[in-house]
């Protein structure tokens, strides 16, 4: 079967080969987020897309028409109306490379959870790993989407757009650190509690937004401190920022949280004074890289502080 999927993909490149023109397609060199250099074509007209945050950016610099292929995974509500037609192959975790080449598509991006289907991808097209890796959550995005704008050649609507959400964070940092509040970010699943810290996943409310931690001493991981009830009621913050998984999942909202059931929630001092905040679920659970998701946070934060 293996052996079949390669010679389609095969029959589909000799195929795609013999109807180019004769003349050098232009490129341009760019350095991917895992220092993977890339020699992506100028201004592709076919992409193949595999990332919520890299549709996401795609749109925002206004290429979304230029997706000729993605997962077939649910996308964030905000990207719906973009996407919902467009061709899909395979998951983000399992790529569908046959059905990937027969949309003939001029390059591939990958990120995260796509990312482990590079070396299949870029056996056949050009391919970019735009996963998050700087030192945190809007470094990474900076980085991402000024090389995505170098090879779509946007780099002067790439430098607007972020520097207008450097500005808003900047304004958040100062009314976090004004505040001097001692913020948790919780991910809550179905009575499942974890926590996370500086440098972790969810750690924009620190590194990028400028709340003091609650618990310094949370681990730097992707899938955060697994903690109880008490642990909340033992470190108690001042306040509590919740994403409810589940909710993510199912583009629901806060009304759909049961975080706040439990007993000893009322013990605590974000309760009391009205400082449990739920986050906007599909932005940061699944689209956490893109520019629209970020200004998704930047709003939810900003109604925190204010």
């Amino acid at each position: 079967m293996k052996l079949l999927a390669t010679l389609f993909i095969a029959l589909i490149m000799t195929a795609c080969a013999s109807g180019e023109s004769t003349s050098e397609e232009e490129t341009i060199e760019i350095t991917d987020a895992q220092n993977h250099p890339v020699q992506a074509p100028l201004s592709p007209e076919k992409l193949a897309v595999f990332d919520y945050a890299l549709l996401d950016n795609i749109e925002a610099l206004g290429f979304s028409d230029r997706v000729a292929v993605t997962s077939s995974n649910p996308k964030p509500a905000y990207l719906e109306d973009s996407y919902s037609d467009t061709p899909t192959a395979g998951t983000l975790h399992e790529v569908d490379l046959e059905t990937t080449m027969s949309e003939e598509p001029d390059m591939a991006l990958i990120a995260t959870r796509s990312a482990e289907s590079y070396s299949a991808l870029s056996e056949y097209l050009p391919t970019a790993d735009f996963s998050l890796t700087q030192e945190s959550p809007f470094l990474s995005i900076k980085y991402n989407v000024s090389q995505l704008a170098k090879i779509l050649q946007a780099e002067d609507t790439a430098s607007d757009l972020l520097r207008d959400l450097d500005d808003q964070r900047q304004i958040l940092q100062d009314e976090a650190a004004d505040s001097g509040q001692k913020a948790l970010m919780v991910l809550y699943n179905q009575d499942d509690i974890s926590v996370y810290g500086k440098g972790g996943r969810f750690g924009h409310i620190y590194d990028d937004f400028g709340f003091e931690a609650a618990d310094p001493n949370i681990e730097d991981s992707n899938h955060g401190m697994q903690v109880s009830y008490e642990y909340l009621l033992e470190i108690d913050p001042d306040i509590i920022f919740v994403l409810d998984r589940e909710a993510a999942r199912s583009a629901g909202d806060e009304a759909d949280s049961a975080f706040e059931n439990h007993p000893l929630i009322e013990n605590l001092s974000a309760k009391q004074s009205d400082e449990i905040h739920y986050l906007t679920p599909d932005a940061w659970y699944i689209g956490n890289g893109g520019l629209q998701a970020y200004q998704i946070m930047i709003d939810d934060i900003s109604k925190a502080l204010n």
